[in-house]
């Protein structure tokens, strides 16, 4: 029963949250750059508390949250070889091209790439495991983006929770998360 009205609470916010059109400006200091993001107002960003290892010394990660549950994961790296410990490998399609596919525990996915005001964003919706236990269950959707920029010294990534396939709650819009990163100014 509890279960029940949990789902009903979630997905009544969800539907708020879905119609709610406030947005607000927030500024994040990722590695050595000061970036802005537009974000739903009813977010909240908390700066990652577990540190990463040392080899990730200049990345910074945020946590999003919506009322106290975290939705993803938004981390600026320096160093473009931190793309394969998060699952993206490139290859070179031709001189002028090159292809960005994000791997889970059950697919490979080809990400898509468009050209925003401030860099070039490669973004997919893949099949994610909410739990990160021991054995990978793919039970819910997740949207991966990374983007770059001459302006910006590295790469941002993104991860976001969009749906729990389980228990059928969708906990985040895609074109909202779309909405996240197509809105990122980075700050000499």
């Amino acid at each position: 029963m509890c279960n029940f009205i949990a789902k009903i609470f979630t997905s009544g916010i969800l539907l708020i949250f879905g119609v709610a059109f406030a947005r607000e400006t927030k500024d994040l200091h990722l590695g050595s750059r000061e970036i802005s993001i537009s974000v739903p107002a009813d977010f909240s960003i908390e700066r990652k508390s577990i540190a990463p290892p040392s080899v990730y010394a200049k990345g910074k990660c945020y946590d999003f949250l919506l009322l106290k549950q975290e939705l993803g994961i938004f981390c600026g790296y320096e160093k473009p070889e931190f793309l394969s410990d998060l699952g993206i490998s490139k290859e070179q399609v031709s001189k002028e091209n090159e292809e960005y596919y994000f791997a889970t525990g059950m697919s490979r996915y080809v990400m898509k790439s468009s050209k925003i005001k401030d860099g070039l964003l490669y973004e997919a919706s893949v099949d994610c495991d909410e739990q990160d236990g021991s054995v990978y269950r793919p039970t819910s959707t997740c949207y991966v983006a990374i983007f770059f920029s001459k302006k910006y010294n590295g790469f941002i990534y993104a991860n976001f929770i969009l749906k729990n396939e389980m228990e059928k709650i969708e906990k985040m819009p895609e074109d909202a998360a779309k909405k996240i990163l197509r809105s990122i100014k980075i700050h000499r």
